[in-house]
């Protein structure tokens, strides 16, 4: 069985051009007569088995070899990278290239990988892509999953830490602005509180005023009636 969709279609196309002909060894050429590479689905010529699943596959399949250029190392690129990836369910790699690159290769769905430049198009702090150059080729089919592939430890510990770091300033940053939003809002329950007193104010002068000018036979209590001479 083939175990690659590429390594397939190169056999097809030399079956297809050499079927009769003595170029090709004689178990090949007894394979391409017992083969009929047409047919749709599995066939099985003396226990060589090759589907045309294949053929589709790498219609439908294609390989992106990326170089993102930016500021794009130590600020938790790879991360995203993976996490789209998986998303997308593509399969391949992401890792640092030095000096200061990211180099990803990714297979799967064309459609997916479109997807998938797209969401590493980012530029949002700490992350700024300035650039993407982007090579596609025929899928391989040789990755089983998408990974992150680490540097040495002391690399790895270094970019952890100035992660922390950023995302530590990024909480600040959000925290700061909280506060500001606090004080903001403080200003203006103050500003509140001024107004009701003076409001206040205002009622208890009323009332002075009023009752000073209501006779005072009116201000007896109810259950007292007045003696009128």
């Amino acid at each position: 069985m083939f175990r690659c969709a590429s390594t397939a279609l190169r056999f097809i196309e030399g079956v297809r051009a050499s079927r009769s002909s003595s170029s090709l060894p004689r178990r090949l050429r007894r394979r391409a007569f017992l083969l009929n590479i047409e047919e749709v689905g599995w066939r099985c010529a003396k226990g060589f088995l090759v589907s045309t699943d294949l053929i589709r596959f790498e219609a439908m399949h294609a390989r992106a070899e990326i170089i993102a250029r930016g500021q794009v190392q130590r600020v938790g690129y790879r991360d995203e990278g993976e996490r789209a990836a998986r998303d997308l369910e593509l399969t391949g790699y992401v890792q640092n290239v030095k000096p200061y690159d990211v180099r990803i290769v990714c297979e799967g769905e064309r459609s997916a990988l479109d997807s998938f430049v797209e969401r590493i198009r980012i530029t949002t702090y700490p992350i700024e892509v300035k650039d993407l150059a982007i090579r596609f080729e025929h899928a391989t089919g040789e990755f089983e999953y998408f990974e992150i592939k680490r540097g040495d430890m002391a690399e790895e510990l270094g970019e952890r830490l100035d992660l922390a770091r950023t995302d530590m300033t990024k909480m600040i940053g959000k925290q700061d602005a909280m506060l500001g939003k606090m004080d903001v809002m403080i200003e203006k329950q103050d500003l509140m509180i001024t107004k009701q007193e003076e409001t206040i104010t205002v009622i208890k002068e009323e009332g002075e005023k009023t009752r000073s000018g209501v006779h005072p036979i009116f201000l007896l209590p109810a259950c007292q009636s007045p003696i009128l001479y």
